[in-house]
């Protein structure tokens, strides 16, 4: 009877060393001494069969700089490691099959194992119209018109038309006409007309005419087209087009153009074009083009909420130049 093989995608130093200083070959045999079939850390060789897994679960993931193998293994072998939550497999030998770097690694594991639908780390996936592409952490992941895209930690995920496309912190998420798209903190992320894009921490999200665009808290920037809603939060830059609605936290700044609704926090700068409102927190900004609407508000030592509004062309108030309030908050007066 014909024993059953899988293959284990694994990582080392440049030197192939692993954890202890345990040296792998370039080829061939490879087995551990104390091999023990308990699912914890230790005692056996490690790695993520057929490449799917936690990408943490090893300390040498560096795409550039760290040696990559395949490892044909006793598919009885294997046993699940399921401490410290879990992501790897174990196995007391196999054969090196392959050593480089990821990409080539992935590419030698496609010809042995069926990956097309395991989110593979590193994994670059294509597929067309109505399809659904999926790459693990690291990877790249593109369908087409009305496909779906997911793909990991730094991965880059795209679909087309009508598309939901999805990637993982660090990445970069993009979809087509009437797409949504979403990347995880530090990501970047961009949707076409009509569509909703999102970004976490630190990122940055654009979506077409008539999109949602949100970016998450601490300088995140958020920008949406003509119609569109723009939202971000804490130092965020919010921009949205003409007739949209801008918000942007605390710090922020907020644009949005003719007869949008631009809001900001305290200390924020809020900006909207013709007939537009602008309305900004205790200490902020405001700036609005001809028969716009400027709001500050603010909260007095005794909790009062104190609110102070001028329409330009009315009031004394210009068109187009930044205003704040006086000290007695009763007043605008130019920046």
């Amino acid at each position: 009877m014909t024993k059953s093989h899988v293959h284990v995608l694994r990582s080392c130093t440049n030197k192939l060393t692993s954890k202890g200083g345990f040296q792998w070959p370039e080829s061939g045999m490879v087995g551990c001494k104390d091999w023990n079939s308990n699912p914890v850390c230790g005692g056996g060789l490690h790695g993520w069969l057929r490449g799917v897994g936690n990408l943490f679960a090893s300390p040498y993931t560096d795409p550039a700089n760290h040696k990559w193998l395949v490892v044909r293994v006793l598919e009885s072998d294997i046993v699940w490691v399921t401490e410290n939550g879990g992501g790897k497999v174990k196995f007391p030998q196999g054969k090196v099959v392959f050593v480089g770097n990821l990409k080539e690694a992935v590419e030698k594991l496609a010809t042995l194992e069926d990956i097309v639908n395991l989110p593979v780390i590193g994994k670059v996936h294509h597929t067309g119209k109505h399809g659904k592409s999926i790459s693990g952490d690291y990877g790249h992941s593109t369908s087409g018109d009305t496909g779906k895209s997911t793909s990991g930690y730094c991965g880059k995920s795209t679909s087309g038309d009508y598309g939901k496309s999805t990637s993982g912190d660090y990445g970069k998420s993009t979809s087509g006409y009437c797409g949504k798209s979403t990347s995880g903190d530090y990501g970047q992320s961009t949707s076409g007309y009509r569509g909703h894009s999102t970004s976490g921490d630190y990122g940055q999200s654009t979506s077409g005419d008539y999109g949602q665009s949100i970016s998450g808290s601490y300088r995140g920037h958020s920008t949406s087209g003509d119609y569109g809603q723009s939202t971000s939060e804490y130092r965020g830059q919010s921009i949205s087009g003409d007739y949209g609605q801008s918000t942007s936290g605390y710090y922020g700044q907020s644009i949005s153009g003719y007869r949008g609704n631009s809001t900001s926090g305290d200390y924020g700068q809020s900006i909207s074009g013709y007939r537009g409102q602008s309305i900004s927190g205790d200490r902020g900004q405001v700036k609005a083009g001809m028969e716009g609407l400027l709001i500050l508000r603010a909260q007095s030592l005794g909790g009062k909420q104190l609110l102070l509004s001028g329409q330009i062309g009315k009031d004394a108030l210009k068109p187009n130049v930044f205003y704040t309030s006086s000290k007695d908050f009763k007043s605008f007066k130019e920046v």
